[in-house]
């Protein structure tokens, strides 16, 4: 009876402890984020598209273009306007500011005609991200982002809502850290009643990667390290012929 009970204990302990180091979390800040990154940490900074080949009074230039990749063709410059382990799709029609626009301090992108853009990791290692989003105060702008993380086969692996975006400030960081491989995010710009906006929020900065150690690895060692425990103690008792 004894020995059923600690049994029992066991197996509530190991699954407790499986709960306790999940990975799923939000990062609040960016140096939290290179922390956990390995050393092939991969960042798109959006500062490759050459804006002084069109005057210092062009400041967002637009396309219909429904994906930026490493590939893509963007007015008359590219291939190599983004990093080839990122994609972004579903843009209906992309736009790419400068530095400058309504105090916007560097170049960024958005869907400039639906609310909703993605990106995607065609890797499909990736484990931890995190970018920064802001607005302007131009009609229909969005002041709140919906973000969606998808695995490789299109589930949901989590879903949140970042409110507080505000023209003229600085742009707001959010992160992510999940225990299996993202294969895509989905930024959807809405107001902070929900009315979807016409555009999506301005992301740059976008930095990615496996984090260190790998969740799957803190799973196992966490395991581990219970079944032993409960070797030991099992073992002392007496079981399978082993104590004295």
């Amino acid at each position: 009876m004894y020995r059923t009970k600690f049994v029992f204990t066991c197996f509530v302990t190991c699954s407790l402890l499986l709960s306790f180091v999940s990975a799923d979390e939000v990062l609040v800040n960016r140096d939290e984020l290179r922390a956990i990154l390995s050393a092939t940490r991969f960042e798109e900074d959006f500062e490759t598209f050459d804006f002084a080949r069109y005057g210092s009074e062009v400041q967002l230039i637009e396309q219909n273009v429904a994906e930026l990749s490493s590939d893509s063709i963007f007015f008359d410059q590219g291939p190599g306007l983004v990093i080839p382990q990122v994609r972004f799709v579903n843009l209906q029609r992309l736009g790419w500011t400068r530095d400058g626009l309504e105090d916007l301090e560097s170049q960024k992108i958005l869907s400039n005609s639906g609310p909703s853009l993605e990106i995607e990791f065609p890797d499909g290692d990736v484990t931890a991200f995190g970018l920064d989003f802001s607005t302007i105060s131009s009609i229909a702008w969005p002041d709140t982002a919906l973000i969606d993380i998808f695995d490789a086969g299109d589930n949901v692996l989590a879903a949140y809502r970042l409110e507080g975006l505000r023209a003229g400030v600085e742009s707001v960081f959010w992160g992510y850290l999940s225990d299996s491989p993202i294969s895509s995010v989905r930024i959807t710009g809405t107001s902070e009643s929900g009315q979807p906006s016409n555009h999506s929020p301005f992301i740059d900065n976008l930095e990615f990667g496996v984090a260190v150690p790998e969740p799957a690895s803190l799973n196992m060692w966490a395991m581990l390290g219970a079944l032993s425990l409960c070797t030991r103690r099992i073992t002392r008792s007496g079981w399978f012929g082993l104590a004295n």
